[in-house]
Order: structure tokens, then sequence, then C-alpha cells
């Protein structure tokens, strides 16, 4: 009652020991928000760990000026609650803290923050602050908050870092956001091979291509048929034709075989790859893609592969090498 009783200037003539020395119910109990509002930022800095976690409410906290909020020492932001953290940090606060603050939060408390909360961070904050501790203990919510800003600025190692379970939940948009740079280089394979049907629909024809052949043959075969033929056709370079597993060959259906397949992917497909086809993606070959097959190729073809092949395709496919 006698701290609430003080006025705002009263307050703010007091000593930064006196401040120090104020135990955590008179914190809690009785400092108004206007009081903490009123407080310097010499006091704000003055106080203890203890009076930070135990003596400060939520409603305190997002009272803080933002300016006495990011002048908090690392030891004062390690201090805060995981309650605190998410219910008494405001937007305000969250973008004026340094990198290094952001970097001090632990990934515990990290993991409470509120979806507005992370999606009001700075892309100079994601970029240079958050740890790859942080990116993991992010919730499928929260990764899902990151603006395409934000999945921009994530530098390789952490997008590395994001979770399977939140990786395959991120949205179209974020997925379409994300750097040739940051597909070839910081997507994991188990990344990879988490695709969901809409993120792999959503890729342009430059994503696509910056894929490694390690990560092409990490995708899930199922994946490979939602494909259009047009999407093959603009997407996989040669290299990453080759990289395909034997199981993504065989599940492409006969339209990307004969309309998604240029007749270079052809060529740099391997005898396991080609003795993957079966015979209606055989028959599905235009004559020109026969044409260029490797003699080494046909002859791993099986006599059940070779039945596929129409008239068509041996009168004018087949040369004489061949």
């Amino acid at each position: 009652d006698q701290l609430r009783a003080l006025e705002t200037d009263d307050l703010a003539a007091l000593k930064t020991a006196q401040i120090a020395a104020l135990s955590t119910t008179q914190l809690s109990e009785g400092l108004s928000t206007d009081q903490i509002v009123a407080l310097t930022t010499a006091q704000i800095q003055a106080l203890t760990t203890k009076q930070i976690a135990q003596g400060l409410t939520t409603e305190q906290l997002a009272a803080m000026e933002t300016v006495d909020f990011v002048a908090l020492k690392t030891s004062q932001l390690r201090a805060l609650t995981t309650q605190q953290n998410a219910e008494g940090l405001t937007s305000d606060q969250i973008l004026g803290v340094t990198t290094g603050q952001v970097a001090a939060i632990e990934a515990a408390d990290f993991a409470a923050l509120s979806t507005k909360q992370i999606a009001a961070l700075t892309t100079t904050q994601v970029n240079q602050s958050l740890t790859t501790d942080q990116i993991v203990a992010l919730t499928t919510a929260q990764a899902q908050a990151l603006t395409t800003r934000q999945i921009v600025a994530l530098t390789t190692d952490q997008l590395a870092a994001l979770e399977t379970v939140d990786f395959s939940a991120l949205k179209t948009a974020q997925i379409r956001a994300l750097t040739t740079t940051q597909i070839a280089e910081g997507l994991t394979t188990d990344q990879v091979g988490v695709f969901a049907t809409n993120q792999i629909l959503a890729l342009t024809s430059d994503q696509w291509q910056s894929l490694t052949t390690t990560q092409v043959a990490a995708l899930n075969p199922h994946l490979i048929t939602v494909l259009s033929p047009t999407q093959i056709y603009q997407g996989f370079g040669t290299g990453q034709i080759a990289a395909l597993a034997t199981a993504e060959i065989a599940a492409l259906s006969t339209a990307q075989v004969a309309l998604g397949l240029t007749t270079a992917d052809i060529v740099a497909l391997n005898t396991p790859q080609v003795a993957a086809l079966s015979s209606a993606q055989v028959a599905a070959l235009s004559t020109e893609q026969v044409a260029v097959m490797e003699t080494q190729d046909l002859l791993a073809l099986t006599a059940g592969q070779l039945a596929g092949l129409t008239t068509s395709q041996v009168a004018l496919g087949l040369t004489t090498q061949q």
C-alpha cells in the first residue's frame, strides 16, 4: 500500500539499491502498471533475477516501456519465466530487443511465445539471432506463423534445424518463398522426404531445378505421381532424372514418361532405372525416346518389357545399332 501511494516522480527518484531491495511480494502486489512505466532504465536494470522471475506479473512486464525492456541484461532476460515470455511480452518489446537478447531466450521459453510474437520478429532478428536450438523448439503453429520475409531470412543452418513435422506443415506460400540456395543447401533429405502434396505442387521450376541429386532421390515416390508432365519437363534436369530412385521411376505415369521426359533424360537413365520401367511405361515411349536408348539398357529389358514395345516403336524407333 505504501508503495502504491508513492507518486511516480517519487518512485523514479528511488536509488537503484532501494529498487533491488524490494521483495518479490512488494513488486508484484505493491507496484501498479503506471509505476512500472515510471521506472527509469537504471532502476529496471537494477532488478535482480529473482525479482524478475518471481516479482513481476505479466501485466507489469507488458507495461514496461520498450526502451527499458530492451535495456534488460542477458541474465534478466534469461530469468523470465515461460509464462512471462508467452503472456507478458508485447510485439513492440520483441521488435526492440537486440539480436543478442533474442539469442539469450531459452529454447523452452521461445517455444512458449505466441504466434503473434513470432511473427513480430524482424528479419534481422531471425537471420542473426535465432539459434538452432530455438528453431528445433518451434511448435508447428509457430513455424506456420513465420512470414514469407522471415522464411527468406532463415540461414541454411536454421532451415536445416526445422523439425520434419514442422517443415511438412509449412504453408505453400512459405514453401514458395524459399530461395534456391536455401533449398539446395538448407533442406535435409529428411525434410525433402516429408514434402506434403500441396508443397510439392507449390514448387516453382527454379526451385525444382535447385534440388540436388541426393535430395531428388529422397523424394517420396508417391509424390512424383502428382506432378504434371509439364512440371517434370520444366522442373527436372537430366542430372535430377538420373538421380531418381527406381521406385520413383516406377511411380511415373505413362503421360509423365511420354511427355515429361526429354530424349536427354532418356539417355541419362541408368540401367537399373530402365529395368524399373513397366511394360506400360515402355509402350508409352515415343519413337524418338526409344531411338536414343542405350544398347546396354535395351539388353537389360525383360521379355515382359520388350513385349510392351509397339510395332511403331520397333519399326520407327529402334536403330540398326540397337
